[in-house]
This record gives structure tokens, sequence and C-alpha cells, in this order.
């Protein structure tokens, strides 16, 4: 098993993206919900993709408000750095 710190460059980048499309795949589910703020940011751009009939843009739309970008950003790479990273054939019991 290993943590972010031991990974590549490479894979580091990769676990930060996935950690960020995991985020916005869940908040285009309806699964997770943020303080006032953040969560104005992200009613607006539902709405807009729901007034616009594109849900599915709902990701990147969310990725073009600057300051939700940074929050996602930051909490992706601290998801990133606080998973674990199986090697090959190791086995991973998620609980």
């Amino acid at each position: 098993m290993k943590r972010y710190n031991q990974l590549s460059l490479e894979k580091k980048k990769t676990a930060q993206v996935k950690a960020l499309n995991t985020i916005l795949k869940d908040i285009g589910e309806g699964v997770l919900v943020f303080g006032a703020e953040v969560q104005e940011h992200v009613d607006k751009a539902i709405d807009e993709m729901e007034r616009m009939q594109t849900p599915w843009f709902l990701a990147e739309r969310l990725m073009e408000d600057e300051f939700l970008a940074k929050k996602f950003k930051k909490w992706a790479f601290r998801l990133a750095q606080e998973a674990f990273y199986p090697k090959l054939k190791e086995s991973v019991l998620r609980i």
C-alpha cells in the first residue's frame, strides 16, 4: 500500500483528477451539500444548467466558476493526499 507522497508526479496528478471527478459527479447526483456560500454558487450553476436543459454540462459549469474551482481543486488535493494506493494484486477492504 502506498501513500500519496510515495506516488510519482504523474500518479499524483491522476489521483487529484480522479478525486475532482468524484466530487463533481457527487454534486451532480445531489449527494453533496455545502455551506451557504459554496452552496449558493453550486445552486446557481445547477439552476443555469436546468434552465438551459443541459444538465450534462454541470461539471464544466461548476469548474468555470473560479470560486468553486479553487475550492474543489483544494478539496480534491486533500482527498488524494488522504487516500491509500494499493499495489497491483494487493487486496483492499473498503468499508
